[in-house]
Order: C-alpha cells, then sequence, then structure tokens
C-alpha cells in the first residue's frame, strides 16, 4: 500500500503535476475492463510464458482453454 510505506514510488516530475481534467464523457466502465482484461490476459498467458508463438503453437497447438501452471507455484508465483 502507498500510504503505507510498502511501496516507494519516489518523487518524479509526473507526479507533481496535476492531470488535467477528464472529459465529462470519459467512460470509467471501459477503463475498468480494459484493467480487468489485462489482468485476466497476464494470468492466462503464465503457463506459455516467454514461448514465441510458433513455440506455443507447436507446443501446445491452438490454445482455447488454459491450465493452472503449477511450475509457478515453485517458482514463488501464485
Amino acid at each position: 500500500m502507498i500510504g503505507t510505506g510498502d511501496v516507494d514510488i519516489g518523487r518524479t516530475a509526473s507526479l507533481q503535476v496535476a492531470s488535467p481534467s477528464l472529459p465529462r464523457e470519459f467512460d470509467f466502465g471501459r477503463l475498468e475492463g480494459i484493467m480487468l482484461s489485462l489482468a485476466v490476459r497476464d494470468a492466462l498467458g503464465n503457463t506459455t510464458e516467454g514461448m514465441t508463438p510458433a513455440e506455443r503453437r507447436r507446443h501446445c497447438g491452438e490454445i482455447r482453454d488454459y491450465l493452472p501452471n503449477h511450475g509457478a507455484v515453485t517458482r514463488g508465483v501464485r
């Protein structure tokens, strides 16, 4: 948590400048969907991370479903 000091984000110039106002029609729901999809893609891609598309296709065929990566637990990733 940033407020507790657990995360040191440092002081950068970009954090010292107020961001411009967002347009009234800004769609926060869309932004939330984008962030959720990024998190899901990151989690699902864990089992084939580091493979090129050709390697992934050779090793897995066409990927339609994902299984847990049990090796990730041994690397300390959950």
